[in-house]
């Protein structure tokens, strides 16, 4: 069999790019994170200083005495928001969230008809009436767009881990897999490879290589995508010029 030396390097160059990725990704998605969590906070000062305003404007009418809504209590409810918001964001499973093809988020037939005119092209009053046409879907489109920085921050800590995973990589292990798979026209069992291998630590070797891309993961077994195995070729032709 092709020694598995090209490949092991071919993988620590490639995982230490990956992770290099990962990392600034990570960084870059703790920047806008924060951006967009500053941003969402003074939006909910906002309403709460449009709501001191009418709450005021009501107590004047009624009592002739408008209501106290100061500063600090205009910030403390920004920040309870924000609060709130990370909350919903870490408690709630994706799966949980429904989908805008349920039957009440979507009109029947979708916008192609005459609400999806109404939408592009009856302006921002029209377009209004259409979110308050379907509430569910709108409401569902309003706090996912309020947990875009409480999702970018938790995505950067996913990116983080990833990066930690992918510098924990066993080269080695996965280069004799790959090595494995290539000489093979379809899908290899797992019992095939672990019996060729029993030395192993397969159950830490299977983590690491679903983070391979191109490796896939079959019912009847483990296979390596065209694109893969045209990556790879190369280094195989490499390794038999040397030899």
């Amino acid at each position: 069999m092709t020694s598995t030396s090209e490949i092991d390097a071919w993988l620590r160059k490639r995982f230490a790019q990956e992770a290099s990725l990962s990392v600034f990704m990570g960084v870059a998605a703790i920047v806008l994170g924060m951006v967009a969590v500053f941003l969402t906070f003074w939006l909910a000062y906002a309403v709460m200083w449009i709501l001191g305003q009418a709450l005021s404007a009501v107590t004047q009418l009624v009592a002739n005495k408008k209501l106290p809504w100061p500063h600090w209590l205009r910030l403390a409810g920004a920040a309870g928001f924000i609060v709130l918001l990370f909350r919903q964001h870490l408690t709630t499973s994706r799966w949980d969230r429904g989908s805008y093809a349920d039957a009440d988020a979507a009109p029947e037939g979708g916008f192609d008809g005459l609400g999806g005119a109404i939408a592009l092209y009856g302006g921002p009053l029209l377009s209004l009436g259409q979110l308050l046409r379907y509430p569910s879907a709108s409401s569902r489109l309003i706090i996912e767009l309020l947990e875009t920085g409480p999702r970018l921050l938790t995505g950067a800590r996913g990116l983080f881990r990833q990066a930690d995973a992918l510098r924990r990589m066993d080269t080695a292990g996965c280069a004799w897999v790959l090595t494995a798979l290539s000489g093979r026209s379809g899908s290899v069992p797992r019992e095939e490879l672990m019996a060729a291998w029993p030395e192993a630590d397969w159950p830490r070797l299977w983590t690491q290589l679903r983070l391979i891309d191109g490796l896939v993961f079959l019912e009847k077994g483990v296979s390596l995508t065209q694109d893969l195995r045209n990556e790879l070729q190369p280094l195989f032709i490499s390794d038999r010029t040397k030899t």
